[in-house]
């Protein structure tokens, strides 16, 4: 028989047994954190990522390395050959890429994160992607459509609408000029903002995709009358730039866009938020690249900003896919764009700036990648590097657009396979 008494002796040594775990649980020592080191040359890109997820993820501890992107590369490739690489790295587009990958140092994502080909678009995951064996290794972070913006007030007080092809284009450009307006601001000096022009207008006039598809099979190459007559379309555009515009650098002809003097920029959309930091009471308007001919379809390039990978070595890749899988979603791709005003790589993510918002509209209809890029510049000299330098003089009147054909099929098909059956 159980007495009152057992009862309530049983009940105090409960009790106590219940205190005693209760106390020794305060002393046991935290779950230790799963620390992860990332690397990048992007400070803001990285500090975002790692802040962001651990906000979300307490479990992990993200050690985070920034280091300038002249030197980044070296740095990385050395820690990987080493056994001493970060567990998650921003790699760069292409070929840099695929060198990582080739040696063995990336770990392929396709499998690992869940949606990675539903939330990307062709062109952006084109970049991410290697030639040597199909496979993504990296995660997109920003992809940029390569535009042309103008300056609403200017194009008003010239009595000048939007074109939409490309006589139309040079209307415009006549009329502005005749009103003592510089009609373009190029900054020829800086070979890159040559090419921007080219990104920016090319596949439009040269036929997309499928020129460009033909090119890369080798059933035709860049001495396509397609091609060069694109070069020579372009070519006209030269009495319309800045006068000598190799003498002028990129921070001139962005001084003469914002101050009012030129009324239309082509370059990379990330130019957008310094727009409206440099010069926020001008009314930044973009439009469709135009076409050849009313009815032809238009093409947008889609400049990769490169993204997040994960090192094949590491001994925490569980956390490592779980990072990359939420970098990868829609919910980060907003706080990009919302904390950069950056265009995020994500598809169907909103943006708040209405002219960041035109111009991923207009790019969304139908997307090249860097075309140069993805697979013309593999070898050395580069295909991107050679057409470049080509634009840089033909925009000069130093060189014609047949010259700067021939010297950049004569360059790619010194490696490039298909140029050479």
């Amino acid at each position: 028989m159980i007495t009152a008494r057992c009862l309530t002796s049983r009940k105090i040594l409960i009790i106590a047994v219940a205190i005693f775990f209760a106390a020794s649980a305060t002393f046991l020592p935290a779950a230790e954190k799963v620390k992860i080191t990332m690397w990048g040359w992007q400070a803001e890109n990285i500090e975002l990522a790692a802040q962001d997820y651990m906000a979300r993820d307490p479990s992990v501890a993200i050690e985070i390395l920034s280091s300038p992107g002249t030197e980044y590369d070296a740095k990385l490739a050395t820690a990987l050959q080493g056994n001493v690489g970060p567990d998650v790295m921003e790699l760069r587009t292409y070929s840099p890429m695929e060198a990582l990958a080739k040696a063995g140092f990336l770990l392929p994502l396709d499998d690992k994160v869940p949606g990675l080909k539903m939330n990307f678009g062709s062109a952006t995951l084109e970049a991410a992607t290697s030639r040597d064996d199909g496979k993504i290794y990296y995660v997109p972070l920003g992809a940029w459509p390569a535009g042309i913006f103008y300056n609403k007030a200017l194009f008003k007080k010239c009595n000048v609408t939007a074109p939409t092809t490309w006589n139309e284009f040079l209307d415009v450009c006549k009329a502005l000029k005749k009103a003592g307006i510089v009609p373009i601001a190029l900054g020829g000096r800086d070979g890159w903002l040559n090419m921007q022009v080219g990104f920016a207008l090319q596949p439009t006039l040269f036929g997309g995709k499928a020129w460009y598809n033909d090119a890369i099979k080798g059933k035709t190459n860049f001495m396509d009358p397609r091609f060069v007559d694109s070069l020579k379309k372009m070519d006209q555009l030269r009495p319309y730039f800045e006068p000598n515009p190799a003498a002028f650098a990129e921070v001139d002809s962005w001084k003469m866009f914002v101050e009012g003097q030129a009324a239309m920029v082509i370059i990379g959309a990330w130019q957008i938020a310094t727009a409206r930091k440099d010069a926020p009471d001008i009314d930044i308007d973009t439009f469709a690249p135009p076409v050849a001919k009313a009815g032809d379809p238009y093409y947008t390039t889609m400049m990769a900003d490169g993204g997040f990978g994960i090192n094949a070595k590491t001994k925490h890749q569980a956390e490592c896919v779980k990072l990359l899988t939420y970098l990868s979603s829609k919910e980060y791709g907003k706080l990009v764009a919302d904390k950069n005003g950056a265009a995020s790589a994500v598809l169907g993510v909103s943006v708040n700036d209405p002219t960041m918002k035109k111009i991923l509209e207009i790019a969304g209809k139908s997307q090249l990648p860097q075309f140069m890029e993805a697979y013309f510049n593999q070898g050395k000299p580069g295909g991107e590097e050679t057409l470049t330098a080509g634009l840089q003089a033909m925009f000069a009147g130093q060189k014609t657009p047949e010259q700067v054909a021939k010297e950049l099929q004569d360059t790619v098909a010194k490696w490039y396979k298909p140029f050479q059956k």
